[in-house]
């Protein structure tokens, strides 16, 4: 039975409403024949997809190059080897880990690379130069007795 049974045939706006009503109606159980019946819809619309993961993967690995170029050529060259090692090393890791963050690998599966890379960085940092001076020897006092050795 029609909403609008009792009403004014004439008046547009409440016509206009019933067609809107009825249309909204029967595209309800459309949908709910369509969930039934089995069939599928179209998967909603992905935001990262694997050409996407392809794509900024390569942007972080150039952009790495790219960096690692410029450090190349703006590094002072009286840097000892050493340095350099660390300069160039820190750079490489921090672009590798980048990448496998972007990459679209999930926490379980970088963990154990990032830890890989997380030690070299701090070995590669935390390394002492050989060229440290030796460290002096406490100096005494000019007032104290120097210590007096057993049987002197």
């Amino acid at each position: 039975m029609p909403v609008n049974a009792g009403a004014d045939p004439a008046d547009p706006d409440i016509v206009a409403l019933q067609a809107s009503v009825d249309n909204a109606t029967n595209a309800l159980e459309a949908a709910a024949v369509t969930a039934t019946s089995g069939h599928t819809q179209a998967p909603p619309k992905v935001w990262w997809n694997t050409q996407n993961a392809m794509t900024i993967s390569s942007a972080v690995l150039l952009f790495g190059v790219v960096v690692i170029a410029l450090a190349a050529f703006t590094a002072p060259k009286e840097t000892s080897v050493e340095g350099r090692l660390r300069f160039f090393g820190t750079i490489m890791i921090i672009t590798m880990a980048t990448f496998l963050v972007v990459a679209g690998y999930d926490d379980k599966q970088i963990a154990a690379p990032l830890g890989l890379l997380g030690t070299i960085v701090g070995y590669l940092l935390g390394r002492e130069t050989s060229t440290r001076p030796p460290d002096p020897e406490p100096a005494t006092l000019p007032d104290e007795d120097p210590p007096q050795r057993a049987g002197e």
